[in-house]
């Protein structure tokens, strides 16, 4: 005669939660694109440059940028300065825009064309070799009232600049800098989960 054992109802329970616990941290773990930086710079030596002056005297946009170094040896961001002109000539070009709708901050990606010049791609690509990055702020940003918002907003699209994207299109409600200041979930400096991507990324 067999003896069946009944499971108990919470150890069943206990079981569901544990998996997608699980599952969330897988997914968290993925929150990058696929496209990387071209000629084998991986993330590291990148240049960055301010096109617009009032930005440049006014948003203290360098304890934002350089947020990002000291977590992997192969993200760095070597260098910001003020361009003086609205050319792109830094890996990572600021420039002030009119945006729509209440967005303050957006990140646009380009890969070199046959004729040296620059194309677009999406920031979405899986396989693209990017040769530049340009991030629009909006003027807006200026009048904040927080420090705090102006802060996070640059390390923010840095990140995209980096290739991390917004956790949450991957379902992951993890606090981070990188969630949109919309959700939540958003933090206003890099935190465990930013580091996390971005090792896993590009490497530690």
């Amino acid at each position: 005669m067999k003896i069946i054992r009944k499971v108990p109802v919470l150890a069943v329970l206990f079981l569901i939660v544990s998996m997608m616990c699980v599952e969330s941290s897988f997914a968290c773990s993925k929150a990058y694109y696929g496209w990387t930086w071209a000629d084998n710079k991986n993330a590291s030596g990148l240049t960055v440059k301010m096109c617009s002056s009032e930005f440049y005297n006014n948003l203290s946009a360098s304890n934002s940028i350089f947020t990002w170094n000291g977590i992997s040896s192969k993200v760095e961001i070597s260098s910001y300065s003020y361009s003086g002109d609205s050319s792109n000539t830094a890996d990572i070009n600021i420039r002030s825009a009119n945006l729509t709708g209440t967005t303050i901050g957006v990140t646009h990606i380009y890969k070199k064309n046959v004729l040296g010049g620059y194309t677009e791609v999406s920031i979405s690509s899986s396989n693209a070799k990017i040769a530049q990055a340009r991030i629009e702020l909006s003027p807006s940003l200026l009048s904040a009232n927080s420090s705090t918002q102006r802060y996070k907003t640059v390390i923010h699209e840095i990140g995209h600049a980096l290739a991390l994207m917004h956790p949450v299109l991957i379902n992951c409600t993890n606090r981070a800098v990188m969630q949109q200041s919309s959700t939540s979930y958003s933090a206003t400096t890099i935190v465990q989960h930013d580091r996390t991507n971005l090792i896993a990324k590009w490497g530690s």
